[in-house]
């Protein structure tokens, strides 16, 4: 069965450009927190264009694993050319692990935050802040619901930038 750290550390070595994003991310920086937590899937970024992508579908594929793109199969999408604004793959590798690739995002630059990320284990992850950031953006109260699970605390900073974007719907600390 594969593991998401493996996973990332396999991803990591075929030299496919990704910074870990999401709550797969948090795990990696705070993995006290997680003692004998399996997360649900594990969540990239990758860098922009379609070399990079096109890169991790043959890193998928060959593990054997499936991939999609908003449930559609990969060949279909690439062929009709209709990947532009569908923002993530998603391939399924043994053991049910779930990765999304996202491959655009108006929010964060790719190619910015792998070149800021954090190393740990081997595997490139997305800035804190941007880390959290993002989950508020995504769902403020579930942002605040995983920090309180997990006894984790929202850094200031990403809670500021979320309120500006998102004015009074950001949670408060």
């Amino acid at each position: 069965m594969t593991d998401a750290r493996s996973l990332l550390r396999q991803l990591a070595a075929s030299n496919v450009p990704f910074v870990t994003i999401g709550s797969t991310g948090l795990a990696l920086l705070y993995p006290s927190h997680f003692t004998g937590t399996r997360l649900p899937d594990v969540d990239v970024l990758l860098a922009r264009g379609m070399d990079t992508l096109l890169a991790f579908v043959h890193f998928a594929r060959s593990r054997n694993a499936p991939v999609t793109s908003w449930g559609e199969p990969f060949e279909f999408a690439h062929r009709n050319n209709a990947l532009e604004g569908r923002f993530y793959v998603r391939a399924r590798f043994d053991g049910g692990l779930q990765c999304d690739a996202s491959y655009e995002n108006a929010r964060l630059d790719a190619d910015v935050l792998i070149g800021r990320a954090q190393w740990v284990d081997g595997i490139p992850i997305c800035p804190e802040e941007e880390l959290w950031f993002s989950k508020i953006l995504a769902d403020p109260g579930k942002a605040m619901r995983f920090a309180f699970e997990y006894g984790l605390e929202i850094p200031s900073s990403a809670l500021e930038r979320a309120r500006v974007i998102l004015g009074n719907e950001a949670p408060g600390q």
